[in-house]
Order: structure tokens, then sequence, then C-alpha cells
């Protein structure tokens, strides 16, 4: 699979307006260009992404965050209005999130329909549940340090499930290993030894 090949189709929606307009889209962050609110907003503790895809997400997000009035306010009633408005709206946004903590926030907005993620830090996702439960970090016995502990096999296939059977080699623990199996005799390989080449 090629990467660059990879790239272009992630583009999606953003090379379809290009191809459709001519016109480059500018850098958002984590916003959308045709949703809103759609990216990373600050709360009292850190960020929380919220998707806003649909009208109807954004009337049980003013429940949520206890503006039931702004669901029909003119400037936030649709996605369009949205869109046009977005400077507003987004700072808007921005102040009602930052009275609570992401988790919080998460908590009232996954019990209430609204798609919405906080940002985690590496030491969060490395403890989050789902993580541990599909093995994603592994714990490897290693003969210098214990435990090493390091990102685990992500790729899940039913006849044949991944594993890690040993830890990362120790600098040069297979030379003699690699140069027999590429054809040097043991002799060249002492003396590759003698001569601190290896």
């Amino acid at each position: 699979m090629s990467l660059l090949g990879s790239t272009i189709a992630w583009m999606t929606y953003h090379a379809v307006a290009y191809f459709a307009t001519g016109t480059v889209p500018r850098p958002m962050g984590s916003s959308h260009p045709s949703v809103a609110p759609y990216g990373a907003f600050p709360t009292s503790d850190g960020f929380l992404v919220v998707a806003i895809a649909f009208d109807s997400h954004w009337r049980k997000f003013c429940e949520v965050t206890g503006n039931p009035d702004f669901a029909n306010h003119p400037r936030f009633k649709t996605n369009a209005a949205r869109i046009e408005n977005r400077e507003f709206m987004e700072e808007t946004v921005t102040t009602l999130l930052s009275e609570q903590t992401a988790l919080e926030w998460a908590s009232l907005m996954d019990a209430a329909g609204v798609p919405c993620s906080p940002i985690h830090s590496l030491d969060q996702v490395m403890d989050l549940p789902q993580v541990l439960q599909q093995g994603y970090v592994a714990s490897v016995p290693h003969p210098d340090i214990g435990d090493l502990r390091m990102p685990g096999i992500h790729i899940s296939l039913s006849g044949t499930p991944s594993s890690i059977r040993l830890p990362p080699p120790r600098l040069g623990e297979h030379n003699h290993e690699v140069l027999s199996e590429a054809g040097y005799s043991a002799k060249e390989i002492a003396a590759f030894v003698d001569s601190g080449v290896i």
C-alpha cells in the first residue's frame, strides 16, 4: 500500500472541495470546513473534541451545556448559520465548555448522544481500559530491565493471532547468527570481533 496514495485518500472532503471550487483549503486546526462546531475546545482542565455533525446534535449539546435557548438562536440554529457565524459560535462554545473538565463534559455528552472525546495525554492513553483490554500495551520480560512496557501489536487476525515472543535485542546480540546466515565463516566472524568491527 502506498503511503502517498493513502495520504491522498485521507484528504477526502478537502480534495473534493478543491476539485469542485479550485480553492485551496486554508489551515483550520482541528475544525471542519463544513461542520460546526467541530474540533478541539478548551475545558477547565484540558481539551474536548466535539463533533456536531447534525442539528439534532446541536440541540442536545445546548441542553447538556444548560443553554437550550441557543438551539434556536438565529446565528446557531442550523449548521449553515453556525458556519457563517463560526468565530462567534466558537467563542460561545469555548466559554460554555470552560466551566467543567473534559471528562465531566464527555460523560454528560456521551449520555446525551453528542459525539465527543477528551484529548488524552500519552500516560492517560496508555492506561485506558480499552487499550489495555485489546493488548495495545505489552509487558515483555527483558534480561536487563525486568518488565519492559512497550506498544503491543495492533494487527489482530483470528487465524494467526499476533504475539510478542522476545524482547528487543541488545546491541549486537545476534551478530554471530546474522553473519553466519549471510555466509561468513566462524573464523571470519572471529576476525571481525578481534578487529572491533563488531
